[in-house]
């Protein structure tokens, strides 16, 4: 059976809510002819007047069932955790007309290269910063690593901790959820890599079962 919800995740009557904009992104040069869904929730607290902590989210439909905007609203009201704006995407899909659709999930987040970060950095964050809410704020999100964390499971919990390893500047915080650590694109090789590797400035939080 289903874990009940803990109190966190669960909105009581009469809460604020957040806003939660959608949109396509297709215009990738590091992934070329990909499209994939963006899902940004905006929390209740968000006034626009700075810049927000951000929270990206791989496997970006997951967001339902983990509810992370129940969480962020609950928790900001708390002061438990800062204003942050979540990021929710999905991978990278290929439509062709004669062979119909590929997947791009395992290329994307299962390598252990720095593209899914850049990708992030310089194509998709400038491309969520162009959205506007429905009450007419602009969606603005901090520069400072520390006020970032990447989320995800299974090709989205490596490609999570990749980012952040590859691009340390961009991410301090990671979620990584039963994570493929495993030969299939390199992800084998982290144990020795990182026991040889000097410490990095990240906080990972790793959930297995």
């Amino acid at each position: 059976g289903k874990f009940p919800l803990p109190p966190d995740a669960q909105l009581s009557p009469g809460s604020p809510q957040g806003q939660m904009l959608s949109f396509s992104y297709s215009e990738s040069k590091i992934y070329p002819g990909t499209q994939r869904d963006v899902s940004v929730y905006v929390p209740s607290a968000y006034t626009g007047e700075k810049p927000a902590c951000l929270y990206i989210k791989l496997d970006g439909s997951t967001w339902a069932s983990w509810n992370e905007p129940a969480v962020f609203e609950n928790l900001i009201a708390k002061h438990e955790m800062p204003v942050t704006i979540m990021v929710a995407i999905t991978h990278g899909t290929v439509w062709r007309a004669k062979t119909g659709v590929r997947y791009n999930r395992s290329f994307e987040w299962d390598s252990t290269n720095d593209n899914l970060a850049r990708f992030i950095d310089t194509e998709l964050l400038p491309a969520v910063e162009k959205q506007v809410t429905p009450d007419g704020k602009l969606v603005r999100i901090s520069r400072d690593p520390n006020d970032r964390a990447i989320a995800g499971l299974s090709s989205g919990g490596i490609a999570a901790f990749t980012s952040a390893w590859q691009r340390p500047d961009l991410f301090s915080r990671v979620i990584s959820t039963i994570g493929t650590f495993v030969s299939m694109r390199g992800g084998d090789q982290y144990p020795g890599l990182i026991r040889k590797t000097e410490p990095k400035a990240l906080r990972i939080f790793l959930e297995d079962g």
